[in-house]
This record gives structure tokens, C-alpha cells and sequence, in this order.
């Protein structure tokens, strides 16, 4: 199911950007809202993934929103959308129930990773189920990965891809996807560690003939479920 998040922002232009950026990139689906009042009546009836919100709004400041959606949704997360960068807005925000903020203008792959972020945090008892694709099992409960009922001893990292890709098996997953959510966004890295990972993973799994996961030149990966 695509998840969706919601925008709630007076800036038309920026909320049809956001909702093409999100739809193309991260396959999200956004709901946008130019007011306030408007997006929390929505939010009275419906239950998102995540909250962008900016404090600017001419209906509603956007501290008495974030105030207001608290008492409705009351561990949704909430992003504050703002211009101004100082420490003291930082605490003004954690103060109104948000859990993060970003400044304008802000960086797409920036603002990508914290939703993303936010989106893993709250994703927690999905990722508490046993995983099982062929004769792959994985428990992230033992932290425990068996092949046809023998144990695979992965390192960290390659068990955090193991179960992105088999939670993600009907799925086409890209490098940058990929990176994101396992090693979390940074300029430091490249794509190009996504490849090292996988081909390790493979050696452990056996995975000669890429009967577990299968490369997709120019995109990435994709855990093979049969």
C-alpha cells in the first residue's frame, strides 16, 4: 500500500512540487493542504504516515496546528517546514510536539532522509515480523537468518539489506533507495557500496544464480519471492 503523507503549506507551487517530488522518488502519495484550518479537518478523520508542516500559514500559525494535531494524532510525526535555522527555533519546534525540522530552501535528498527517517521510526512492529522468501527465513527479533533451516552469519549491515530487500520483494529497489534506507543519507557515500554489500550478501547466501536476488541493470535490485 502506498503510504501517504501530508503537506501543509500556503505555498501552492511548493505543494504541487512536493507531491510530484515524493510521488516520482519515494512512490508516496501526498496530500496537499494550503490551509491550515482545511488540513486539520482532514487529519480528524484520516491517519497519514507523517506530517510536513509549515508555520507560516495565514489561517493558523503553524505552532497553534502543530498544538492542535498533537491532541488529535498524538505519535504521528510532525516535520516543521521554516526559514528560520537558529537554535532557538529548533527548541521552539520539539516545545510545539514537532519531531523534527527543515529549513528553506531545502535540499531534496535532505529532506527525503528525514521523512524517510521518521517513516522507519514509526514502521518499527512491521519490521518485528519474521521474514520468509524460498527457503530464507529471518527473525529480527533473534537476529537469526537460516537457509533451507542452516544459520548464515551476516554482519550488521548486510542483515539490515537482507531485510530491506525482503521487505521490499514485490518491489523494485534502486541504489539510492537502497542507501537510504540502510545506511541513511550522506554525501559521503556512494552508491557504489550498495553493489560491495550486495555481492557479499550473495557469496554468504550462495547466490550464484541470483535465484534470491536479482540485478536490474540501470535501476537495482529486487528480492526474487519464487
Amino acid at each position: 500500500m502506498v503510504p501517504t503523507i501530508v503537506v501543509i503549506d500556503d505555498d501552492k507551487q511548493l505543494l504541487e512540487y512536493l507531491q510530484e517530488l515524493f510521488k516520482t522518488t519515494e512512490e508516496m502519495n501526498v496530500k496537499g493542504f494550503t490551509s491550515g484550518l482545511a488540513g486539520l479537518k482532514y487529519l480528524k478523520n484520516e491517519t497519514p504516515k507523517l506530517i510536513l508542516l509549515d508555520l507560516g500559514l495565514e489561517d493558523i500559525h503553524g505552532s497553534s496546528l502543530c498544538g492542535e494535531i498533537r491532541k488529535i494524532h498524538e505519535t504521528l510525526p510532525i516535520v516543521i517546514l521554516t526559514g528560520d535555522d537558529s537554535k532557538d527555533m529548533l527548541i521552539r519546534c520539539l516545545n510545539m510536539g514537532a519531531d523534527d525540522y527543515i529549513t528553506k530552501p531545502f535540499n531534496n535528498d535532505e529532506l527525503i532522509a528525514r521523512v524517510k527517517s521518521k517513516l522507519r521510526n514509526t514502521g518499527i512492529e512491521d519490521e518485528k515480523q519474521i521474514l520468509k522468501i524460498q527457503d530464507l527465513v529471518l527473525n529480527p527479533e533473534t537476529l537469526e537468518v537460516t537457509k533451507a533451516g542452516k544459520p548464515i552469519t551476516l554482519t550488521g549491515k548486510e542483515f539490515q539489506l537482507l531485510q530491506y530487500l525482503m521487505l521490499n520483494s514485490h518491489k523494485v529497489c534502486t541504489r539510492d533507495k537502497i542507501l537510504f534506507s540502510v545506511w541513511g543519507y550522506s554525501a559521503d557515500i556512494d552508491t557504489r557500496i550498495v553493489d560491495v554489500h550486495i555481492a557479499k550478501l550473495r557469496k554468504k547466501l550462495e547466490d550464484k544464480n541470483t535465484s534470491y536476488i536479482q540485478s536490474l541493470r540501470g535501476f537495482g535490485y529486487r528480492m526474487i519471492e519464487t
